[in-house]
């Protein structure tokens, strides 16, 4: 059996998203029988007639995300794991090629994933995580594998299109209930020993942030918990690459800026509007990417010497 599993913390339409993707599985023509586990921690969530569809489970707990994915998993049957996010949507056959490519890789892959791509959309800021060097999200279009050394060579899957192999995730542990549950979950599971899959042809779509604001909050927490998963990880190949991709392209920029200020601007945004010309073959987005890029990694770093601060001050404490 298949354990999908789905947490839910938003609002009125981010609800019918929801409604949306459990159509598509429930017509996804599903070989294997499945169960659908979803963590309502919005409140939100009705019992009626368009959620309680057959092998639906609601479960109503405020929990943070990485805390509603185990209780998911705890109440779940199933021996594959399958975590989606409640705003993201499948294509046909998608749950069917999840299950033949888990079933068929090596014992000790313990997890596989694949590239999760924006929906439609017109709008510019969210297209922006489909093309941003920042991006959380994988759109290789090869397959490649991952271990403790290689992690940070690729993109690692996400976990709004990630299947795990129930017994590896109960010798890991589960999720931590933090920010960056995700890349806490994969660096342990790398870190046992385990590897990662990621195939190409398992592409999901998902709706990234609309709003300048949403965006902003999404960054600022990912630097928060950048901070606690350096310290978690220090020896990690994945965590030393961010920060060396952050200091080589703000760095040299940071250093000039007591003395001229409007070149520590130019040299980061011209460097970065040559790498977006390049990949979105758009002048508009080439000169506004740059931008968003310098005002989200501002609150990354602002979130990462934040949260390593607070940290480093609760040790000394204890």
């Amino acid at each position: 059996m298949i354990s999908i599993v789905i947490p839910f913390k938003g609002d009125h339409k981010e609800a019918s998203i929801l409604i949306n993707l459990l159509r598509q599985i429930s017509e996804n023509k599903t070989k294997v029988p499945y169960e659908v586990v979803i963590v309502d921690s919005s409140g939100r969530l009705n019992s009626n007639e368009t959620l309680m569809r057959e092998h639906v489970k609601i479960i109503h707990r405020d929990a943070k995300v990485g805390a509603a994915r185990n209780i998911s998993v705890r109440e779940s049957k199933g021996d594959i794991i399958l975590f989606l996010d409640s705003d993201c949507s499948i294509p046909s056959g998608f749950i069917n090629q999840i299950y033949d490519l888990i079933m068929c890789v090596e014992k000790n892959v313990g997890a596989i994933g694949g590239p999760v791509e924006c929906v439609h959309t017109t709008s510019l800021i969210q297209k922006y995580l489909d093309y941003s060097i920042f991006t959380p999200f994988p759109r290789y279009q090869g397959d490649y594998t991952s271990n403790w050394r290689t992690f940070h060579k690729y993109h690692h899957p996400n976990t709004c299109n990630l299947a795990v192999k129930r017994h590896i995730f109960e010798d890991i542990g589960g999720f931590w209930e933090g920010e960056g549950e995700d890349v806490f979950f994969l660096l342990k599971m790398t870190k046992k020993g385990y590897e990662i899959k990621y195939f190409s042809q398992l592409k999901v779509y998902h709706h990234h942030p609309r709003k300048l604001r949403k965006l902003m909050q999404k960054y600022f927490r990912m630097g928060v918990s950048a901070a606690k998963l350096l310290l978690v990880f220090p020896d990690s190949p994945l965590m030393r690459q961010r920060l060396i991709r952050f200091l080589v392209i703000f760095l040299p920029a940071l250093l000039i800026l007591p003395f001229h200020p409007l070149l520590a601007f130019i040299l980061p945004y011209g460097l970065l509007y040559t790498i977006y010309l390049k990949r979105t073959r758009s002048l508009r987005a080439s000169l506004v990417y740059p931008l968003l890029d310098i005002i989200l990694q501002i609150l990354y770093a602002t979130g990462f010497i934040f949260s390593f601060i607070k940290e480093i001050t609760r040790g000394m404490i204890k």
